[in-house]
């Protein structure tokens, strides 16, 4: 209750947050490739991608001269339909975050959130043990 009761007096704050004047002023700098050895690393340690490859994708592969061909083939479309799909992700979630940056958007979000967290509160509260 209080985390919907902080939301909604947000709302009462007038003029623009420090948070809503310089965004970009709190970003750091990524180094020059970092993002790309993050997501190779995570890939490369993440066990259910070993998992995929040992178990999953050798049932669709015909035992015979062209098996490693076929099984290589096979990863390179796992690999264009993840990327495809991560880069659909970021342009939608960068086009999102431009809308729920604006400030009439955050006010709406804040006033939506705060009176479900302070209905959920009162609910709880009012509900016999």
């Amino acid at each position: 209750m209080l985390l919907g009761a902080r939301a909604l007096l947000s709302l009462c704050r007038r003029g623009p947050t420090a948070e809503d004047a310089a965004p970009q002023a709190r970003r750091r700098a990524l180094p020059e490739g970092g993002p790309y050895l993050q997501g190779l690393l995570c890939n490369l340690l993440n066990p259910k991608i070993a998992v995929l490859f040992t178990s999953l994708i050798p049932q669709f592969v015909v035992p015979g001269p062209s098996a490693t061909a076929e099984t290589l083939m096979l990863g390179g479309l796992f690999c264009t339909g993840g990327v495809l799909w991560i880069c659909l992700y970021a342009l939608v979630a960068g086009s999102a975050a431009r809308l729920l940056r604006r400030p009439r958007v955050r006010r709406a979000i804040d006033a939506v959130s705060g009176t479900v967290l302070v209905g959920f509160g009162l609910r709880l509260a009012a509900e016999a043990r």
